[in-house]
């Protein structure tokens, strides 16, 4: 029998690696579109923002507004397109997730979930 695993191009974790994460990056370009929001942005997102910055990456802040549709995702394509961004970054859990992935569907650009709850396969997932 044939079957099929689609899963991320490359996996990373580790304790800190977030703060450490500029070698993994680089290669998606350095205007990224950091998708997150409320908490995730207050607990972690100020802080890797800061660092991306430091780091020479030119981020595009995007606040998530809580639930994937369709309108957020359009939205959020939307300003990637404007603003040239590079590549999508998905930081929060599953609903981050599965948004980052669809918007960078539709603004054909590549994606990396950071995902903050160990609970959810979001990350591992092709499908949004």
């Amino acid at each position: 029998m044939i079957k099929a695993f689609a899963s991320p191009s490359s996996y990373v974790q580790g304790k800190g690696v977030l703060f450490q994460s500029k070698l993994y990056l680089e290669s998606f370009g350095t205007k990224p579109l950091l998708i997150t929001g409320g908490h995730v942005y207050e607990a972690v997102g100020k802080d890797f923002e800061t660092y991306l910055t430091k780091q020479g990456f030119d981020v595009i802040l995007v606040n998530f507004n809580g639930e994937s549709s369709t309108k957020e995702i359009d939205r959020i394509a939307a300003i990637a397109k404007d603003q040239g961004a590079t590549a999508i970054y998905g930081l929060g859990g599953g609903k981050t997730s599965d948004t980052a992935k669809a918007v960078a569907d539709t603004a054909k650009l590549p994606v990396v979930i950071m995902p903050t709850l160990a609970s959810t396969d979001a990350p591992c997932s092709r499908l949004s």
